[in-house]
């Protein structure tokens, strides 16, 4: 049971004038070993009240790690709370203290849950852990120190029932936070919710809190947890929670979900508004048999409760955890509605004003509150109900869904963080400056959210096929919360009206960024030249930094040469304002532009230690140094230095996964990129997997990025049947969109080369002529050159396969060889010269020409042996053909070299045992045999 092994609540009485004084919430603080029995004893709530409060188990230390003991709070089976000094932070704490010599290691693993769940919130209504540590062999919590009393406490009082709900409200907005976290709490109850001196309710005492494992699929997560975290807390014929508010599938032994919070929670509300539980029962049989058959008793506390409110109470009650509000926020929406309320508002519409002393006498009460409750307005100035639904109207289901997840996501998460900004500002937490910065940081955010919808609600049908993607770029919120950043900042304008055209001119910029996602890129760069001349004709040096970037990232996206003088500009006026974190983003991208889109990669890699340099100097950014190692690696890669590249891109996919700043189409692109360079299959599978549970997660699984990202990891696989059925479909979906030409017939040459090599010569020929007719499209200017010399190949591989028209299919490959053969510096370039010239080889032997097909083998082997090691597989099968056909070549000729033919055999041989193809290992056999000396 809960009460058995978990120490309560860290609130403490306000009343710590009197050295005598016990606090108020000592009550709810005593703890006492209770069990609960399934043979019919009577239920008693887990956590049992007493008339003093339990002293300490033995004398405390005067310090536990760099905390000063100042008292003990109160004490139990588990251990105790004490009352702390933060010597560093200035301020009070409570410590949790698990009792020293239990032996007992699921009692520290269950304090540490609770650490663990509790640190990954930030939310006004969660009680904050600070700390976790181990003192003498005891481990401890430091966390907030709440001045007041449990929700328990606080009810004991009768309450109006709206300010009831008042409070209920803000800790289901906590217990959403939590969900949104990938957590469940399992023990919610009244007692596990601390009400402050400001009447802000916090939810406290997640110790039986473990991941939530659909939720886990929408939330970032830091790996090291989870092992703790995952940990099952029920053993054999043992419920874990607390029997009053317990949910159905909790009583039945079954998998906890967020449905189980909701129903716990609806039983509270019930027993606060009513002043009765739900479901009577005063052994466990009875209650769960009334909970688990949604038996619920008539209200006999006699309290009025309007019923369209009770309705809504009954609907989190439901047995089925389907019936039940899909999560926390809509069950908010039901529960704060108050129809007179809503009357109001309509009467306020009319003209009609409320008395002054009234209103005085409200905003007294809750000034705190009041002060810091402008989120919710601010956001639904440019998210509600009537935008979500006319983005509903406008787009397909599955993408509207993504959509308006990623926006509820994205404005929830603003709204917590201006609300906890504000109020750690108001605790004397934060300075006055710092919370100037992160509220400029925020409301840059939220323009960025109204420029995306702004866009999608007027775009055309490409925009709308773009939606999910305008979204999932929106900037981290978490930069708004870094302090060491913000407090970095350079600051504004001294200037008022200089200050005031640089916010606009900000917010500005981040819209024009948002048409870039959105795929419109010349109306974003004609937006951008034109704020960069405004923000050149004030002078203010941090805005052109910043213009400059975004006018170098917009023409990367382009693949324009401008993209390098635009990025050298922005590392320019960085450097001269001061802004560290710009210029180092300005170089590492300048890497990738010089090196991969200008193919200028030596000279990049000149400026390499420039920018780590850079990037090490700022500190604690792990999103710009991810940025930084996945752009080497890509270099390193295009060098050939297989083992340097994935070095560099697996270090980019690890400080990426630990940094919330960094984008998560960036992490799918940097997980793409490692998967590319595995050696392991196995690994280069995972990594691959990740990526693509990002782009369906974000962008939807018949997005292009996913599409695309899954052609590449089947262009990967050894599993070459798969492998086929896997591009056979893909090429389908892109065939299905004429502006996907080229990604359509990259497909069908994947397709087609897997299966000639899986011997299926007409099914080959076939997969070639689909990605010929890909190309029938209107080809855009800027790739008619590469789209023709793709069109030569698939033509002449398909008359290859077919075994027709050889002189033809010579013709077609020589074009498109020396289309490629002028860049074959680039690997991939490299890979389709030396495609060209096995198909040339192949149709010279068709015609009885050995002696040129020899060449060609040759030339084409001495390419595709170059040391790049990507995880593609095409280059890996073309080589190992090219070398048996020019084995065979050899042994036919009387005057061959028979020593290269051996050495040929072994080699392809080797390659299809590591494969896993032991039987086109197996065929070599009878070629080997015709060796001097063989058998």
């Amino acid at each position: 049971m809960a009460g058995d092994e978990s120490l309560e609540q860290t609130a403490i009485s306000s009343d710590l004038a009197r050295p005598s004084a016990v606090p108020v919430a000592v009550e709810a603080l005593a703890l006492a070993e209770t069990h609960v029995s399934v043979q019919g004893s009577i239920v008693r709530d887990a956590t049992l009240r007493s008339d003093s409060p339990r002293v300490s188990a033995g004398p405390l230390p005067a310090q536990i790690g760099r905390y000063l003991v100042i008292r003990s709070i109160a004490a139990g089976g588990m251990g105790e709370v004490v009352e702390a000094f933060d010597p560093e932070l200035d301020r009070r704490v409570a410590l949790k203290l698990l009792k020293a010599g239990r032996g007992r290691d699921d009692s520290q693993a269950r304090l540490l849950r609770e650490a663990q769940a509790m640190a990954r919130l930030s939310h006004p209504n969660v009680v904050q852990i600070h700390d976790v540590g181990v003192h003498d062999d005891r481990v401890f919590l430091a966390m907030e120190l709440v001045v007041g009393e449990t929700l328990t406490g606080w009810l004991a009082t009768p309450r109006p029932w709206r300010a009831v709900v008042r409070v209920f409200v803000g800790a289901a907005r906590g217990l959403a936070a939590a969900h949104r976290a990938g957590l469940v709490h399992r023990d919610f109850k009244p007692d596990n919710v601390l009400m402050g001196s400001d009447e802000r309710p916090r939810v406290a005492d997640f110790g039986l809190a473990r991941e939530d494992r659909d939720a886990l699929a929408e939330a970032a997560r830091n790996p090291g947890e989870q092992a703790l975290l995952a940990d099952k807390l029920t053993a054999t014929g043992v419920v874990m929670g607390t029997p009053m508010y317990m949910s159905p599938e909790q009583h039945l032994g079954l998998p906890a979900g967020p449905a189980s919070d909701v129903f716990s929670f609806s039983v509270a509300l019930f027993e606060a508004l009513h002043g009765t539980r739900p479901f009577a029962g005063d052994t466990m049989p009875v209650l769960a048999r009334n909970v688990t058959e949604g038996t619920i008793a008539a209200p006999t506390g006699g309290r009025s409760v309007p019923g369209w409110l009770d309705a809504a109470v009954r609907r989190g009650l439901v047995v089925d955890p389907a019936g039940r509000y899909p999560d926390f926020e809509r069950l908010i929406a039901a529960i704060d509605r108050d129809p007179a309320r809503t009357r109001g508002r309509w009467l306020m519409g009319l003209g009609l004003v409320v008395a002054a002393g009234g209103a005085g006498a409200v905003l007294q009460g809750g000034a705190q509150a009041q002060v810091c409750g402008g989120a919710p307005a601010a956001i639904a100035e440019v998210w509600g109900a009537e935008v979500e639904a006319s983005l509903r109207e406008r787009l397909a289901p599955a993408a509207a869904s993504l959509v308006v997840d990623g926006v509820q996501r994205y404005a929830d998460g603003w709204a917590t963080m201006h609300g906890e900004a504000c109020l750690a500002h108001q605790r004397g937490e934060t300075s006055a400056t710092l919370l100037d910065a992160g509220m400029r940081c925020l409301e840059e955010r939220r323009q960025a959210l109204a420029g995306a919808l702004a866009v999608i609600a007027d775009g055309d049908a490409a925009t709308l096929a773009e939606a999910p993607m305008v979204v999932a770029k929106l900037p981290a919120l978490a930069a708004c919360a870094d302090a060491e950043a913000l407090r970095s900042e350079v600051p504004p304008p001294d200037d008022a009206a200089v200050a005031a055209a640089v916010v606009q001119l900000r917010h500005r910029l981040v819209r024009a960024r948002v048409l870039a996602d959105a795929g419109r890129l010349d109306q974003a760069m004609t937006e951008v030249v034109k704020i960069r001349g405004e923000a050149e004709a004030l002078g203010y040096r941090p805005l052109i930094a910043a213009v400059w970037l975004a006018e170098g990232r917009v023409a990367m996206d382009m693949i324009g040469p401008p993209a390098l003088a635009a990025l050298e500009q922005a590392f320019v006026h960085a450097t001269a304002a001061g802004d560290d974190a710009l210029a180092a983003e300005a170089r590492a991208r300048q890497l990738y532009a010089l090196g991969a889109l200008a193919g200028q990669v030596a000279e990049a890699l000149q400026g390499r230690v420039h920018a780590e340099a850079l990037v090490t100097r700022l500190g604690g950014r792990g999103d710009l140094e991810a940025l930084l190692a996945n752009n080497i690696g890509v270099l390193l890669l295009l060098t050939g230095d297989a083992a340097g590249a994935s070095e560099r891109l697996n270090h980019a996919v690890a400080l990426a996964t630990r940094d919330a700043r960094t984008d998560p189409l960036d992490l799918a692109g940097y997980l793409k990129n490692a998967a590319q360079v595995a050696v392991d299959d196995g690994e280069r599978a995972r990594l691959f997997d990740q990526a693509a549970e990002i782009l369906a997660r974000t962008l939807g699984p018949e997005h292009v990025m996913t599409l695309t990202l899954r052609l590449s990891q089947a262009a990967d696989s050894v599993e070459l049947e798969r492998a086929a059925e896997h591009l056979a479909a893909i090429g389908g979906q892109f065939a299905a969109d004429r502006g996907r030409y080229a990604l359509c017939s990259l497909a069908y040459y994947h397709l087609g080369h897997t299966l000639d090599e899986l011997g299926r010569a007409a099914e080959a020929a076939a997969a070639m002529a689909r990605a010929a007719a890909c190309l029938d499209a209107p080809i855009a200017a800027q790739e008619a050159e590469p789209m023709a010399a793709m069109r030569q190949l698939v033509s002449g591989q398909r008359r290859v396969f077919a075994g027709v028209e050889s002189e033809a299919a010579i013709g077609d490959l020589t074009a498109a060889a020396a289309a490629y053969g002028a860049h074959a510096e680039n690997y991939y370039m490299a890979w389709n010269l030396a495609d060209a010239r096995v198909g040339m080889a192949r149709a010279q032997v068709a015609l009885g020409r050995d002696e040129p097909a020899r060449t060609l083998l040759e030339q084409a082997i001495a390419g595709l042996e170059a040391p790049v090691n990507t995880g593609d597989q095409l280059p890996r099968y073309l080589l190992a053909r090219a070398r048996v056909l020019l084995a065979e070549l050899l042994l036919r000729d009387p005057a061959g070299d028979r020593g290269r033919a051996a050495g040929l055999i072994d080699a392809a041989a080797s390659y299809y045992r590591g494969a896993g193809r032991a039987a086109r290992a197996g065929e070599l056999v009878a070629l080997r045999s015709r060796l001097p000396g063989a058998g």
